[in-house]
Order: structure tokens, then sequence, then C-alpha cells
């Protein structure tokens, strides 16, 4: 069951709660280990427990070779998370991990924390927009995105648990927290945050907080809208899609990442395989970008933008 957090004060950044929740994984199971290449991560990484140290790999190697050595660790029983900085390491280790773990059966979880969209202006980045595309390519794999740490450190204890290639990816700048303690997911399963008749939005990760604040900010338009925290894009929970879009005048997707491949093109997928007649407006970067990390506003998926191109789709 979920709990939806009674303050929406905002948090460190999800680096610094993964490495505590890295340390209660590998405290609580001695096979669990990390593999990871970022030269620039916090020091917060020495506060490790001292005997977890040993499951901690951080290797100067490129991606495809860290790929690789994560397979390696999974031959002799280990269960690996390769940490990677940037969702575009996914277009670079892609190859060796269809190869080196899928082919062959192996166990891999991989979580990728980016900060492709930013509030400040002219900080330089690198970033890619098609790594769910990507990852949900897989057979059988499973693809998250996380809103805030309670549900990064669910899907990760999670994970954990389960064989074949998972994948996570969260937004590594100061999010507000969405969900209170205790709170408790089901992997495949969307999870209703706000109820509403006339818009149905389907997000994951940063837009989910951005969703809320979007659908209190129309409810001054006599618009009711309805927030769907799809956070498990692969398995997606299709049968939630067909029971909350029934009756509703517009259906709105918003992703923080190629338009091509994600949430939106599952969802526009099912709502044509079930013949759902009702208009879908999907919000997402519609082109890949350059190495210049852009503000929110730059990208168009800034939250008034947001509201502004709703408001106007619903009045068509």
């Amino acid at each position: 069951m979920i709990h939806l957090s009674k303050s929406l004060s905002v948090g460190e950044e999800l680096s610094t709660y993964i490495i505590d929740i890295f340390d209660e994984l590998m405290y609580q199971n001695k096979k669990i280990v990390v593999v990871k290449n970022d030269s620039k991560s916090p020091k917060k990484w020495e506060n490790l427990r001292k005997e977890n140290l040993k499951q901690l790999f951080h290797l100067e190697v490129n991606e495809e070779n860290l790929i690789g050595i994560a397979a390696g660790l999974n031959l002799v029983e280990y269960t690996p998370f390769v940490h990677i900085s940037h969702p575009m390491d996914i277009r670079k280790m892609f190859d060796q991990l269809f190869i080196s773990d899928w082919y062959v059966g192996k166990t891999l979880n991989i979580l990728g924390l980016h900060s492709r969209l930013i509030d400040k202006q002219n900080e330089k980045n690198y970033t890619a927009e098609e790594d769910i595309a990507l990852m949900a390519m897989i057979p059988h794999s499973i693809v998250c995105e996380a809103a805030d740490h309670i549900q990064m450190a669910w899907i990760m204890k999670e994970f954990s648990q389960y064989p074949g290639i998972h994948y996570v990816r969260g937004n590594n700048k100061r999010v507000p927290n969405v969900y209170a303690k205790g709170s408790v997911f089901q992997l495949g399963k969307g999870n209703i945050l706000c109820n509403g008749t006339d818009i149905l939005m389907i997000v994951a990760g940063q837009f989910v907080f951005e969703a809320l604040s979007i659908a209190n900010h129309l409810k001054a338009y006599k618009i009711s809208c309805e927030v769907i925290d799809m956070f498990t894009i692969k398995p997606i929970d299709h049968q939630m899609i067909l029971d909350e879009s029934s009756g509703k005048k517009q259906v709105i997707t918003m992703e923080n990442y190629v338009v091509i491949g994600g949430l939106s093109s599952v969802v526009e997928c099912i709502l044509a395989e079930y013949q759902i007649s009702v208009s879908l407006k999907k919000i997402a970067v519609v082109k890949l970008l350059e190495q210049m990390t852009p503000s929110q506003q730059e990208a168009g998926l800034a939250i008034q933008t947001i509201a502004q191109i709703i408001l106007e789709n619903y009045r068509k």
C-alpha cells in the first residue's frame, strides 16, 4: 500500500540516498556487489560499512567493459548492480549488455541517475534521451523510473531478489518527496495518486510531482485530473490504463526523454490495440538534444508550459 508524503519538502540529491540503500543491501546480502566507473562520485561512498567496501568495485574502465565485468561477477553467483551517472551510458554499453548478459541468461541490475532537466542555465553535461527505449527492447527486461528516494529504495530492493535484466532511472537533482516512508509498491502495477473525471495523466519519475502540481493548478479552470504514477514502464499496467482512460476526455503522458519508445509509445499502443477512442497528448522530448543539458523551460517541459499545453488542448 502506498502513502503520499504529507510534506512536499525537497530532500537531498538522489545519489546520496542511493549510497545508503546500497549500504543496507550489501550488509544484508554479501552476494550483492556494486560496479561503477564514475570518477566524480560523492565522497559519501567512503561512509559505507567497512565490511561492505569489499563489495564495491570502482573501476577505471569504459562502459562496455564495466558490463563485461558485471557479467563475470554474476557468473560466480554474485548479484551485480551497475551504477551509471548518465543515461547516455546505456547507449555505449547496449551491445555488450545484450550479448554478455541477456543472451546467456545473466542477472544484472542497472541504476541510472540523470540530471538532464535542470533549473540552472548554462550547465554543461552529457545527456541522452533514448535509454528507456533501448532497455525496453531487451526481452523480459524490467524497466522502472523512480519518483523519489522512497520509491527508488523499494525498486532496488525488489530488483535484488529477481533474476534477469533490470533498469531503473531517477533524477539526480533534489526533488520533492512524493511518497511517505513505509510505502509498498508492486512491479507492473500503476499507482492512482489522485482521482479525476476529465483528464487522465500517466507519468513516471520526476513528472509525478509535476503532474500533481498541474492537476491542482487546473482545478481553478474546473478541470478534474486523475494522476497515475506508472513507475513500471515495462511490464506496464495494461488493465489500469484501459480502466482509467474510460470516460476521460483526454489522456496525457509526460516523460523527460525521447517520445519514441518510452511511456507514451506504450500507452499509445494499448489504446490503439483495444480501440479506446480518446484523445492522447504526448508531452516529451521530441528530438535528441545536444550535449548541453537544457533547463526544463528550454526543453518545453516546465510545469507552466505543460499546464498551458494541456489547457489549450482540452479546450479544442
